[in-house]
């Protein structure tokens, strides 16, 4: 019976956390925070040359832009518009545990665990490999936009808050539709943060290593 559980926990957690085909007769599609790229980038081109900023310095906006878009195009969608009408085969069924569950797993290291615990197969690795890297750059965004965050425990910070905001608001958005299309994972924001802190050691050492062979005043960060 314990067998039995536990696979059922794994499947039903593999399932609402894999990104793809969502099982609603009513969707909205990826595509939509891109889309919205066609009008934020040329804006940020205007707004910087109104300003005279350097190019690299709009380089950078727009590339954090086109960073945030693909994050919340992963992160939110396909989105389930109502009526939320679940394809057949695809019937909710509540976690054995209870709420949160699968709302939300509020124990650290409950789903790496488990995706330790199993081979590590595409999609465990596809987990935990992905949520650190997609958060990496944030570690090299943050400082090189605001120089005044440029100190591990200010990143790490913004990182950590970034991650939260986005679980949060998965949790959220799923209470709201009455179906947890994504489930909100404290494990998720422990990857993220990991990921925001190598990315932040990566920056730091290309700003030594590129300091070092360029004058100081041509290093912008």
């Amino acid at each position: 019976m314990g067998a039995g559980l536990a696979a059922a926990r794994d499947c039903q957690r593999a399932c609402l956390k894999t990104p793809g085909p969502v099982p609603f007769d009513h969707r909205l599609d990826g595509g939509v925070a891109l889309l919205s790229l066609l009008i934020v980038v040329p804006w940020l081109v205007w707004r910087g040359r109104q300003r005279h900023a350097p190019a690299w310095h709009i380089g950078l906006q727009v590339a954090t832009a086109v960073y945030a878009a693909v994050v919340v195009e992963l992160a939110f969608f396909p989105f389930p518009l109502p009526p939320i009408a679940l394809a057949p085969g695809n019937e909710f069924t509540f976690d054995y545990r209870g709420f949160p569950y699968p709302w939300l797993n509020p124990v650290p290291f409950d789903t790496i665990g488990a995706s330790l615990g199993r081979s590590l197969d595409f999609q465990d690795a596809r987990f935990l490999v992905g949520n650190v890297l997609a958060f990496a750059p944030v570690g090299a965004l943050v400082p090189l936009l605001s120089p005044a965050w440029n100190g591990w425990r200010r990143v790490l910070f913004a990182g950590f808050g970034v991650s939260l905001a986005i679980e949060s608001a998965q949790l959220g958005l799923s209470l709201v539709v009455g179906y947890p299309y994504r489930t909100a994972d404290v494990d998720d924001v422990l990857l993220n943060t990991i990921g925001v802190l190598l990315g932040y050691l990566a920056f730091r050492a290309a700003d030594r290593l590129l300091g070092s062979v360029i004058a100081p005043e041509r290093v912008f960060w």
